[in-house]
């Protein structure tokens, strides 16, 4: 089984996330980072009114202040994404390969829109454990073991795919699942890449430059995900 993430290992976007966005919009410190998060990627709303009214009650914020920044900005994340290069080539030689796949993702309902429109067949028929849908964020391990335990899959049997090392590979690790570190935004990652060279911290099974450079045969050989049988 082969777990993908979707932000910035198969979908770009702008530079910065909607956290830090609606933090500048709204002129909040970063002590407010942590929270925002939590209410923007764990819950399903429907639309940026629903979001607002979330937003502003936490915030202490009068709820049109808070849609003023809100609404442009998920209006905008519905159209600003746009799959990374060589992202839907792998995706598609995974489908063909038959190597089961599911999607693992801390993301907020207009950026899977994105998904949905770049990657039809992953979106409506491969599982997807989103962060606004299972009311969690990696790297929360219970996030990991949702999909496990939803799948039926033991961790040794799974490779996590994903861009980020602290929310994605040494979360999956630490449960024994094999990790591909895809450095699409190499800066990011420094502090954690310098740790990774080293030696302080566990080195993934792979690493590479980007998904494009991805090949179902380095898949085979580092897990062995099985193909699924007609």
């Amino acid at each position: 089984m082969v777990f993908l993430d979707i932000g910035s290992t198969l979908l770009g976007g702008p530079s910065q996330g909607p956290v830090q966005r609606l933090r500048a919009m709204l002129s909040l410190g970063p002590e407010h980072t942590a929270a925002i998060a939590q209410t923007i990627f764990t819950t399903p709303y429907a639309n940026a009114d629903e979001l607002s009214e979330r937003l502003a009650a936490g915030l202490r914020i009068t709820a049109s202040t808070v849609l003023e920044a809100v609404k442009p900005l998920w209006e905008n994340q519905l159209e600003e994404t746009y799959p990374l290069p060589g992202a839907q080539s792998i995706v598609a030689a995974l489908e063909d390969a038959k190597i089961p796949c599911a999607y693992l993702s801390n993301i907020w309902p207009p950026f899977f829109v994105g998904f949905t429109r770049y990657f039809p067949n992953a979106a409506h028929h491969s599982p997807c454990y989103l962060s606004f849908r299972i009311g969690r964020t990696k790297p929360d391990p219970a996030f990991f073991q949702h999909a496990l335990t939803d799948l039926g899959v033991a961790p040794g049997e799974c490779i996590m795919i994903g861009d980020t090392y602290q929310d994605d590979i040494a979360p999956a690790m630490a449960l024994g699942l094999k990790s591909v570190w895809v450095l699409h935004r190499p800066d990011k990652e420094r502090q954690d890449i310098v740790r990774v060279l080293n030696g302080t911290v566990p080195t993934p099974t792979l690493t590479l430059a980007s998904i494009g450079d991805l090949r179902v045969d380095q898949l085979r050989s580092t897990g062995q995900p099985r193909s699924r049988r007609h």
